[in-house]
């Protein structure tokens, strides 16, 4: 089986601490698709722990493109159900 993957794109998304003095890349990810194939989601929680802190800070987003070609855009989720 052939496909046609002249308008297909590979798109990527890399997950990187930025902690002011350095950036370490901690994970990535590549998917393929054409125009038209729904976009892909992906959900990210994040939860950040310190000897400051008296409880852990906790987010949740879902990473996704804007559009077909365009930058990828990270939304806000409701924390219900983390611990």
């Amino acid at each position: 089986m052939e496909h046609d993957l002249r308008d297909a794109r590979m798109g990527r998304a890399q997950v990187i601490e930025c902690n002011g003095a350095q950036e370490g890349l901690w994970d990535g990810f590549r998917w393929m698709f054409r125009r038209g194939d729904a976009l892909p989601e992906f959900d990210i929680d994040v939860t950040i722990v310190g000897s400051g802190l008296s409880r852990p800070f906790s987010r949740r987003y879902t990473l996704r493109p804007a559009a077909w070609i365009g930058p990828l855009e990270l939304i806000g989720r409701p924390l219900t159900g983390v611990a």
